[in-house]
């Protein structure tokens, strides 16, 4: 339930490679989060695939791939603090609840309807 609107409310989730193709699949609709998004992909794309020792075990991350996973990190967070909008505003047209996100500093700006 959304306590804000007091009306049922969805969460889905998915993970590996079923996450990558969600996200390929609605990167061409994406306003808000198509920065985000493309991090991910191209992380997804580049990611270090674990590999087994002689005994089965998953062998460590060389310095290289931990790195370029910090990278992309770092850059998922900076993406994220850049697109947060400066202000919400809920306005209500006909009965419907119309969200602004307004941004002031970053590129992204639009209206979700909700």
């Amino acid at each position: 339930m959304n306590r804000t609107y007091a009306r049922p409310a969805w969460n889905w989730q998915v993970s590996a490679g079923a996450g990558a193709k969600a996200l390929t699949d609605i990167r061409p609709w994406l306003r808000l989060k198509s920065e985000e998004a493309d991090i991910a992909l191209e992380w997804w794309t580049k990611r270090p695939v674990p590999q087994r020792g002689p005994l089965g075990r998953y062998l460590p991350f060389t310095a290289d791939q931990r790195a370029f996973d910090a990278s992309a990190e770092k850059r998922l967070k900076a993406a994220k603090s850049a697109n947060a909008p400066d202000r919400i505003t809920k306005l209500t047209l006909d009965g419907m609840d119309v969200i602004a996100l307004e941004h002031t500093g970053g590129k992204a700006s639009g209206a979700e309807g909700h």
